[in-house]
């Protein structure tokens, strides 16, 4: 059960960037085409996915209390930058949109956002895959809900128009949460 549920918030807190970057265009009214939202979904998956087998093949190699102190320091060392850029940005009251937003997402745009958004994957999915089993379920879990979340924020954003929402901190607090729970 706790398996599911850190791999639940895991997910959620790397779903949570793609959320608010779909959020940020579609409140710019930048309308995210499938084709777009799929390269965004499928490099993010891509990503996590390498991260989590590569942590997973070192973690014969390295023992385990090294591995999940790793985990727990780079799960929390991602969380605190999130939240410290979070606070940084709100007091510069920048804009969310990462990009020039054009009126749809192109294939490439959509490349380049998901390139930006993989990197937290990159790293948290290292110290994960050295710590737990259960790989191919967090990958698929991850493309559904990457998915979803992309959806989600683009249709919100066209609905609210509101793009001064910052989500660094939320998905920053998770990734804190999920460190200290490896030490459980």
């Amino acid at each position: 059960m706790l398996f599911i549920l850190n791999s639940l918030l895991l997910i959620c807190a790397l779903s949570l960037d793609a959320f608010a970057a779909a959020l940020a265009y579609g409140a710019d009214k930048t309308k995210i085409p499938v084709f777009s939202a799929a390269i965004i979904t499928l490099i993010c998956t891509a990503a996590l996915s390498a991260a989590l087998y590569f942590g997973a093949a070192i973690k014969n190699i390295i023992p385990e209390f090294i591995s999940v102190a790793a985990c727990c320091i780079i799960l929390a060392c991602i969380g605190s930058i999130k939240i410290a850029s979070s606070v940084y940005s709100n007091k510069n009251s920048a804009l969310c949109t990462p990009f020039a937003a054009p009126k749809t997402l192109s294939a490439r745009q959509a490349a380049l956002l998901a390139l930006a958004l993989s990197l937290d994957g990159l790293t948290a999915g290292l110290g994960v895959g050295a710590t737990q089993n259960g790989l191919l379920w967090l990958v698929n879990f991850s493309l559904i809900l990457t998915a979803v979340f992309i959806y989600a924020g683009s249709y919100l954003g066209l609905k609210l128009s509101v793009c001064r929402v910052n989500l660094a901190w939320l998905s920053g607090a998770i990734l804190i949460a999920l460190s200290l729970s490896k030490l459980i």
